[in-house]
């Protein structure tokens, strides 16, 4: 067996670990399913993630509208655990989530509790101060003024 000078062995560990090393990249990969802090998805990124969606809830037989990124204020049919509950509905026990998101037909309403009302527009607060001042000025007008 032949003997290794120093030079020898570190050009064969050196020769091993270039070897290694020319199928990985030299940085760390950074995870696929989440974004850097303080950035924010592209619009083809979360429309495709909106198709999967559609698609995983088509699996289990639900049709779902899912919110309007552009217009969150329109219905939609599919909302996280807390979502229901604030709206005064519970997930069924056993229901199973479609990446933390359930159904309406997926919930009840709480027991003793009514449903959420939906929040006032600003043009339904408008017609509601408009009505409570002219009722204000029709009181005013009727009240008998004393001499």
């Amino acid at each position: 067996m032949a003997k290794l000078d120093q030079d020898q062995l570190t050009q064969i560990v050196a020769a091993v670990l270039a070897s290694l090393g020319q199928g990985q990249s030299a940085t760390p990969k950074a995870s696929s399913r989440f974004l850097p802090k303080g950035t924010r998805a592209a619009p083809s990124d979360l429309a495709a993630k909106d198709a999967q969606l559609v698609a995983a809830f088509a699996r289990k037989g639900f049709k779902v509208t899912l919110m309007d990124r552009n217009d969150p204020n329109k219905p939609y049919d599919v909302k996280p655990f807390k979502a229901w509950l604030n709206e005064g509905r519970i997930v069924r026990r056993g229901q199973k989530s479609v990446s933390g998101l359930f159904h309406l037909s997926q919930t009840d309403l709480l027991p003793g509790k009514a449903s959420a009302k939906p929040p006032l527009t600003a043009e339904q607060k408008g017609l509601f101060n408009k009505a409570k001042a002219s009722l204000k000025a029709k009181q005013a007008k009727a009240q008998p003024t004393l001499v």
